[in-house]
């Protein structure tokens, strides 16, 4: 624990780090109204008696998702005391409870923030939030004891393993036990679902995917799991791990013993303890739950869900009519207590082996509208998406929806999962028995109703739906929408699927999901017949794709074939929206000032921005002003470049497109960097970066990183310029946009050789230059000056010197990549410990 009151863990995962980012820019927009800033929040913490710097509090609350670190307990109860008392409404009691949820507050604490809220919507809230509370308390009804076993057996010990039957409750009380441990220690908790598991290899792509390890190529995904937990812990869940022919349960538990061993898990599975004849862990049977009086709790877990439900209490004599037909298994006494509740005979019966379609007659019209939903998808799906795309998938308001998904999870047919966000699933018996029940008819249906609701709003000025704003998180929602994206497609429903992509393809290149877009729409591609008319839009979102992935021959194939595609229509939009595209995503392969692909780069911009002029086309006038700025910029022209950017800032301001204008002043900024100007460029790249945190934008919040670690090292600002390049490559590896490394190896080269390490210096120039002429990316004549001025700058020798060749065995962008990332962090524990305030 620090003085300012920080918890840093060993992992670098944060399950919830993602969502307090968003929360805490809800709270920063709300203050602005009243002239407050963080700097104010700082200030009243620090009187508080919790001091800390400002990069302190942004590295726990608006920055670094990708890194462990939050207030402690006590400083995050000041901070609520602290934005309260500057706006009484500062948040509401959901929003509270959502922010006390995700900054991980005992549950025993809770209740010191209702007073910060009415009575009233204290109370309303904890009802709805009950939705994500009940899996919790579902786990330890019955269980204290060995929840608290468990609990303490992996304090000290390495895994277990949990069986018992279906529906026993195994998956419950794995979390909880998991979730207890990670209250304790700080240390992040993922659950994935081993049912498709059959192969090592498949078991390591699905690990590589719940722990958001980046895909690098020629890398098999067991090495990359390794070299993670070298550095990191994690606590997982392996829910339902089968025997099969390639892989049983025994050999799974043995491989993680031995080549793991750094993996804190626990798996569950419905063999029997005999099935298990040696395993390195401890071998838990699950019991069921007792019913040896009316206040057992069995009987305590009948009468909650008939509350649950929203029904009176039943009798006792009732009760001991469930216990006969369901012994202690949780997930029948549900189902069989939904089925009294729902039957008019005074001596119901139910039998789990004929439960099938008949368990959709007990259902209401709504709850089975959003049950036939669930089973469609046939995904984790997170609530606050299915909240947004309530009112066109399932004609329910999100309010509706909440009470239907309580419905469904009292009887048991759902469950409700907490991860990174909170997502509902179908419960594994219930698909299995219901999957089968939904017509054909009505599968088009949803698919046909779940396209349009993902492609609803088709004006480019307003992207997202009033219920969408309110409830959609762009960076946690969009690989769901990928993934429901690709389920279309898998459903033959290509053409809708396309439109799906259009929408979102902005989004999504923004928000860093590069290489899941790739699979998304080279699926949609190879599907879509040639003749449609999104097929050319698809190859150039596929070019752009591509270019920031760095994969410039791939990328120059589907542009050139959109452009095609387009001729051939004398489709004269899509022409130039193809050769604009083109130019914004390639213009590094400019080699100097006048050369040919300099003057074809400002040819087509220039064709295009005749295409563009007329005022509905504002958007991508302003776009074709941008890039031409750009393209000048790289080519020496500066003071026509600063001309055609404040022409790019004027149309975007008037045409009220914000995401637009802020590309436009990180462009200026490059310009002011590039002409000396530093002052001005660091109010533009500051106020660009401000509003990329704020919604999350990756990809150019790593451009704005870039350019401020530039900015940083002319100024002899070092601390701060290798601050600025550790996040910069932290967002290339998470999103994959590997065009921008050489930018980043050339600033840590002049670092390097300020430091005196001149040999690395070197080294790592040459190994940039080897792959820029692979790529073929030139440096911009401005770029080159300050490189220059790199190594005007000498600083006195530091306490670490790195050794020679350092850079030797890498070979590929991805081993240097790694390579710079650690001698950066090297530097940056031997400089200055305070931050950087440019």
């Amino acid at each position: 624990m620090t003085q300012y009151g920080q918890q840093q863990s060993q992992s670098v995962m944060m399950y919830d780090k993602k969502r307090i980012n968003a929360l805490m820019r809800l709270v920063l927009a709300r203050l602005r109204a009243h002239k407050i800033g963080v700097v104010d929040i700082v200030a009243a913490l620090a009187h508080n008696g919790y001091p800390m710097s400002r990069a302190q509090f942004d590295d726990c609350m608006t920055t670094r998702p990708e890194r462990d670190t939050t207030l402690s307990v006590p400083a995050f109860q000041a901070f609520v005391r602290v934005i309260f008392r500057y706006d009484a409404s500062i948040l509401s009691a959901e929003e509270l409870l959502d922010f006390v949820n995700v900054m991980r507050v005992p549950v025993s604490l809770v209740g010191y923030f209702r007073s910060f809220v009415s009575r009233h919507a204290w109370n309303s809230a904890l009802t709805t939030y009950g939705l994500s509370m009940q899996h919790w308390d579902e786990a330890v009804i019955g269980r204290e004891r060995v929840v608290e076993q468990l609990a303490r057996y992996l304090r000290h010990q390495s895994s277990c393993i949990i069986t018992g039957e279906t529906g026993i409750g195994k998956t419950a009380v794995a979390v909880e036990v998991m979730r207890r441990l990670s209250l304790e220690r700080g240390v992040p908790t993922y659950v994935f679902d081993a049912r498709t598991i059959t192969s090592l290899t498949e078991f390591h792509d699905a690990l590589c995917e719940t722990l958001q390890l980046l895909s690098i190529e020629n890398q098999v995904s067991a090495l990359r799991v390794k070299q993670y937990l070298q550095n990191h812990y994690a606590y997982i869940v392996i829910d339902n791990v089968r025997d099969t022919d390639q892989l049983s349960v025994q050999h799974l538990v043995r491989y993680l013993s031995v080549e793991l061993p750094q993996l804190i898990c626990v798996c569950t599975t419905s063999a029997s303890v005999h099935d298990i004849d040696y395993a390195p862990f401890l071998v838990f049977q699950l019991p069921e739950l007792p019913w040896d009086s009316d206040d057992s709790a069995a009987a305590i877990l009948v009468q909650r869900t008939v509350v649950e439900f929203g029904a009176p209490p039943v009798s006792n004599t009732l009760v001991r009519a469930i216990r006969g037909q369901t012994k202690g298994n949780p997930l029948h006494i549900r189902l069989a207590t939904l089925n009294l509740l729902q039957s008019v005979a005074p001596q119901p019966t139910f039998e789990l082996h004929n439960f099938g379609a008949e368990a959709l007659s007990l259902l209401g019209h709504h709850a089975r509208a959003v049950l036939e939903v669930l089973l469609c998808l046939d995904i984790d799906i997170p609530i606050h998406l299915l909240k947004a795309m309530s009112t066109q998938l399932i004609d329910q308001t999100a309010y509706e929806l909440t009470v239907t998904l309580r419905v469904l999870q009292s009887g048991g047919f759902v469950v409700h999962l907490h991860g990174m966000t909170d997502v509902v699933t179908v419960q594994h018996t219930v698909r299995g028995a219901l999957s089968e029940t939904v017509s054909a008819v009505r599968r088009a249906d949803i698919m046909e109703r779940l396209a349009r609701a993902l492609s609803e709003s088709h004006d480019p000025h307003d992207t997202l739906t009033p219920s969408q704003r309110e409830y959609l998180d762009l960076q946690i929602d969009l690989p769901t929408i990928l993934a429901l994206t690709q389920l279309l497609i898998n459903e033959g429903e290509t053409t809708r699927a396309a439109g799906v992509i259009t929408r979102w393809s902005i989004s999504i290149v923004r928000h860093g999901h590069i290489a899941k877009a790739i699979a998304v729409v080279e699926s949609c591609l190879w599907q879509l017949p040639e003749e449609h008319m999104s097929f050319c839009v698809l190859q150039r979102i596929l070019g752009e794709l591509f270019g920031i992935n760095g994969q410039f021959p791939r990328a120059h194939v589907h542009f050139k074939a959109a452009l095609q595609n387009a001729m051939l229509r004398a489709d004269d939009i899509s022409i130039a929206q193809t050769r604009v595209s083109q130019v914004g995503s390639t213009y590094n392969f400019i080699q100097r000032s006048g050369d040919q692909q300099y003057q074809k780069s400002l040819h087509h911009l220039e064709k295009a921005e005749q295409q563009f002029s007329h005022p509905t086309s504002a958007e991508w006038h302003g776009r074709v002003l941008m890039y031409r700025a750009d393209v000048l910029n790289f080519g020496g022209e500066q003071t026509d470049a600063l001309r055609t950017i404040n022409e790019s800032l004027s149309v975007f301001e008037r045409a009220h497109v914000p995401e637009w204008y802020f590309d436009a002043l990180r462009v200026r900024g490059a310009i002011y960097l590039t002409i000396g100007d530093y002052i001005g460029a660091r109010q533009d790249l500051l106020r660009a970066l401000a509003h990329y945190e704020e919604s999350n934008q990756i990809i150019h919040r790593l451009q704005c990183h870039a350019r401020l670690a530039m900015l940083c090292f002319v100024l002899g600002d070092v601390p701060g310029a290798l601050m600025h390049l550790e996040r910069g490559i932290q967002f290339i590896h998470v999103t994959g946009g590997y065009k921008y490394m050489p930018m980043m190896f050339d600033i840590f080269g002049g670092i390097l050789r300020a430091y005196g390490d001149v040999s690395n210096a070197d080294a790592l120039r040459a190994r940039t230059n080897v792959l820029r002429d692979e790529w073929h990316l030139f440096r911009s004549a401005g770029v080159d000056q300050l490189i220059d001025l790199y190594f005007l700058h000498q600083i006195p020798p530091v306490a670490h010197r790195f050794d020679l060749d350092v850079f030797a065995g890498s070979h590929t962008v991805h081993d240097l990549s790694a390579v710079v990332m650690q001698c950066v962090r090297v530097l940056r524990e031997g400089t200055h410990k305070q931050k950087t305030r440019v």
